[in-house]
This record gives C-alpha cells, sequence and structure tokens, in this order.
C-alpha cells in the first residue's frame, strides 16, 4: 500500500489519497456487514468511534510521511507506535509490561533517535546525503501516536465486536472526515491512478482485516511487533 500511496502522491493531494483509501475499504466492507445482519449503531460504539478518529490521523500522518520520506524510513518511525502500544496497553488493557519489552523498547527508541538525528544520519549512511526533514519525521512520530491509540482501541473492541464492524467503522469516519480536506485540493486521477487507487485501497483493507484479526488474538504489545517487519518490506 505504501508504495502505491509514495507514488499517486506525485501528482495527488493526501487528503484524496487517504478519501480514497478510506472509501474503498467502506465499500469492501458494507457488503459484509449487511449479509451477516449486524447493526450499525451497536451498544458501546463511542469505543469504535475513538478507533476511527485515532485511525484517520494515523493513515493522514502515514500518507504524509510516505510522500517525503524514505519508505522504509516511514515505516520504522510509524512503528515506534510499539513504544506507545505497550505503555497505553499496559494502562487502559491491565497487559503485563515484561521488564525485557521495556529494556528492547528502549533501545529501539534509541537506534530511531540516531536515525533521525541530521548530523548522526549524514555521517552513517552512504545511501541517502542530506538530513531528514525534521518536520515530517515530527509528523510521521505523531501518526506513530495515533496508530497506538488505534491499535490500543482495536484491541479493546475486539472482545466485543466483530473485525468487519470494526474495519467499517474506522473507514467510514475516515472518509467522512477527509471528504471536505479532499474537496478542497481535488485533482481529478487518470490513466494509470485509477488502478493504482484500487490497489491501495485493497491492500489497505487486507491489512487492515489482518491486523485486526491479530489483536483479537494476541497481546497487543506483540502483535504491534510484528508490524517492524513493514521497513522490511517497504524496502
Amino acid at each position: 500500500m505504501s508504495v502505491f500511496v509514495k507514488d499517486l502522491s506525485l501528482t495527488l493531494p493526501q487528503f484524496e489519497l487517504v478519501f480514497f483509501r478510506t472509501v474503498i475499504t467502506t465499500l469492501v466492507f458494507l457488503p459484509v456487514l449487511v449479509s451477516t445482519k449486524q447493526t450499525f449503531f451497536p451498544k458501546g460504539k463511542r469505543l469504535l468511534i475513538f478507533r476511527g478518529l485515532a485511525g484517520f490521523g494515523g493513515v493522514s500522518c502515514l500518507f504524509y510521511g510516505n510522500a517525503h520520506l524514505p519508505l522504509a524510513v516511514v515505516a520504522l518511525l510509524n512503528w515506534c507506535s510499539l513504544l506507545f502500544v505497550i505503555l497505553i496497553s499496559y494502562f487502559f488493557l491491565n497487559e503485563k509490561l515484561r521488564p525485557t519489552s521495556l529494556l528492547w523498547a528502549l533501545v529501539a527508541a534509541f537506534g530511531l533517535a540516531l536515525l533521525v538525528s541530521p548530523e548522526s544520519f549524514q555521517r552513517s549512511t552512504s545511501i541517502l546525503h542530506a538530513p531528514l526533514p525534521l518536520f515530517a519525521v515530527g509528523i510521521s512520530l505523531l501518526g506513530a501516536l495515533f496508530s497506538s491509540l488505534a491499535v490500543t482501541a482495536v484491541r479493546a473492541a475486539t472482545a466485543r465486536f466483530g473485525a468487519s464492524l470494526i474495519i467499517f467503522y474506522f473507514s467510514i469516519i475516515s472518509a467522512i472526515v477527509a471528504a471536505p480536506l479532499a474537496a478542497a485540493q481535488w485533482i481529478w486521477p487518470h490513466g494509470t491512478e485509477w488502478m493504482e487507487l484500487l490497489a491501495m485501497g485493497l491492500l489497505g483493507s487486507a491489512a487492515q482485516f489482518a491486523m485486526t484479526q491479530g489483536y483479537r488474538h494476541a497481546p497487543a504489545g506483540l502483535v504491534s511487533t510484528m508490524g517492524l517487519m513493514t521497513a522490511v518490506f517497504s524496502s
């Protein structure tokens, strides 16, 4: 998904990409909810709404980072949400916080600090010869915080709601919030951009479903570490 976002961001505005990403997911999961006769307004829907708003913030920051930073760097920055998830799940979900997990999370945070430091980055890498734009780094880290709030909400919601309903709330709320922002800078896609937008939306939908199912069956702190593979795939 991130590869398509990176390519499309050269010609299409950020919030238009967010809109297409979430609208496609909405259209994918709406028939599932209708066919299984699930209620669209269940008790406890505030948790779903919170997950949707946090998810919108996370996706928006992620897409901004993809447009302005190398994909592998964005993946690493976004998955420092692991640090937030471990702490948030400890305080709000009462999940155990293992000392070894905290230790290696701090080591990872130190590594990220070295990565985003312009001075150390210029001295230590031959791949890029320019410092990372710190504003884009900050937006990506903000996205990591949003993502950690979203996945913690997912972990709590899976005990009460099905995966399809959780994803649907995320996508429909994000699409509604993104719509006026996208309309303000709308550029009609053309040619192969339509196919790339469709691929972006379908891949994002598959990722959302897999992530939600992961948080249903395993602790949030454990599942979040699997996302570190995103940096490998992005590279």
